[in-house]
């Protein structure tokens, strides 16, 4: 951390002493304690660091606090995977350089030369760090009230833990990924302390391994690469009733993938074992689909200021239930993005420049894939199929606006997903056209409702589709 960032946050302490605290309160104790350290409760630092940016009116400019500038349409707000959450990334950045308007808190899109809100929201930020950060970690507590003290407790034994006074009055230290200074959530009203986080926050404490980020429940298998902290973005799993009272038919549709994740700490590598399953039964008509299929898939990032590209390997045996048919495949999805630069943003994965309230996202993925077929069964597709590839990809486009809750809630992805067909098959392409208006609270994307129209051919068993449908949403 700069000598200068600190050197300007005692000035700051040394005036404004005693502290008056704007964040380290009473009435944000439900918020603020929710991890444990030792069995006493204490601040989770995730929900410290976004604590500090809404006070200091820095939320607008959260989503793309990253080194990429990545937009997703919500902020971050769980550090996992040695990725820093949003609110943390932006504190940690405010005062690295000494010229507060060469900073990049709020990512390569804000220029806080350019942005005079964006420089007070920094300002703020600096402001509340030195006047309540850097007097707990100088003067060891801080109390709220009567009945609760904020208390700094060093772990000293830890590698790479400071060794002199100076360096432990570094507030920064409380953001690490493994911080050297937690806060106690001291209750003056009692000897004891609870050894379970406070309850009331949906967010899970940091650190450690949780059903959230190792068991995942998607739509598609590409999706289960996506992180927890990232979850509305991931394509969901879907449950769907319809019926059509003058064609006297009913529709049951069930598409999921479940998969349990492994990775690296730096969220860099992912092997996922993983279980799909589709099945669209309709009574009274035709088009029923019945699809397993067990499979593997590892993931591998390669992240550079310039450009990024997510690379993903899939390989499993799809059991055609309807047509009794089975088949090996091994499948690539590459997803590319680009920076713009000049403020505009990132190309694919990322909302770009708005207009007005508008964001949008444009969505790229290659995909390449090789196919061995076991048994034909009776699909007619793979009459004369033996061993075949597809080179292709989807294309898509994601909208929303930007109007506050629970508008922002909703947004509309557009697309085509195209493969050509090479080899053993009589089939020459699949092609499948979609359109879904969704709603899934930012604040909690595990459930959700969507709207959705597809057209075209299942690229895994070849079927033609044309489906409109109401569909219960839900994302692990």
């Amino acid at each position: 951390m700069s000598r200068y960032f600190i050197l300007a946050m005692v000035t700051t302490l040394l005036l404004t002493q005693p502290v008056s605290a704007a964040v380290l309160t009473a009435s944000n104790k439900t918020q603020l304690c929710t991890s444990t350290y030792q069995g006493k409760p204490a601040v989770d630092k995730d929900a410290l660091a976004n604590a500090i940016v809404t006070e200091a009116g820095a939320g607008q400019y959260l989503d793309g606090s990253n080194p990429f500038g990545l937009r997703d349409g919500a902020i971050q707000l769980r550090s996992m995977g040695g990725i820093q959450s949003e609110p943390v990334y932006a504190i940690l950045n405010c005062g690295i350089i000494a010229d507060p308007k060469e900073n990049k808190p709020f990512g390569p899109n804000v220029d806080l030369k350019k942005d005079n809100r964006a420089l007070q929201a920094r300002n703020a930020i600096v402001k509340i760090i030195g006047k309540e950060l850097i007097f707990l970690t100088t003067n060891c507590s801080i109390p709220a009230g009567s009945n609760l003290t904020y208390r700094i407790k060093r772990r000293e034994n830890l590698v790479g833990a400071p060794t002199t006074e100076n360096e432990w009055a570094n507030p920064m230290l409380l953001f690490r990924d493994d911080p050297p200074l937690v806060i106690i959530c001291e209750d003056n009203t009692s000897t004891s302390s609870l050894s379970v986080p406070v309850p009331g926050n949906s967010q899970p404490p940091s650190g450690g391994l949780s059903a959230v980020n190792f068991i995942r429940l998607r739509g598609t298998v590409d999706a289960l690469t996506v992180k927890a902290n990232n979850l509305k973005s991931a394509k969901p799993a879907s449950v769907t009733y319809q019926r059509d009272g003058l064609a006297n038919t009913e529709i049951f549709g069930i598409n999921g993938v479940l998969g349990m994740h492994f990775g690296d700490s730096a969220g860099v590598f992912d092997a996922i074992p993983f279980i799909s399953y589709e099945n669209r039964s309709i009574t009274g008509g035709k088009g029923n689909i019945e699809k397993f299929s067990p499979g593997l898939l590892f993931g591998y990032k390669i992240e550079r200021p310039a450009f990024a590209i997510h690379t993903k390997l899939e390989a499993s045996l799809i059991k055609d239930l309807l047509y009794d048919s089975s088949q090996v495949k091994l499948r690539v999805y590459a997803d590319p993005a680009f920076a713009l630069g000049k403020g505009r943003g990132v190309l694919f994965g990322s909302y770009i420049l708005p207009i007005g309230p508008l964001q949008w996202r444009p969505d790229l993925t290659l995909i390449g894939d090789v196919s061995h077929v076991n048994d034909k069964g009776t699909n007619p597709a793979l009459s004369e199929a033996n061993n075949y590839f597809g080179l292709g990809g989807e294309l898509s486009l994601l909208t929303r606006l930007n109007l506050g809750q629970p508008i922002s809630d909703f947004d509309l992805q557009a697309g085509v997903r195209y493969l050509k067909l090479f080899g053993g098959i009589s089939k020459q392409e699949a092609r499948r056209w979609f359109c879904t208006l969704n709603y899934a609270p930012a604040n909690f994307p595990y459930i959700g409702i969507a709207l959705s129209f597809s057209k075209g051919n299942n690229d895994d068993t070849f079927q033609d589709e044309e489906i409109y449908s109401l569909n219960f949403t839900v994302r692990y």
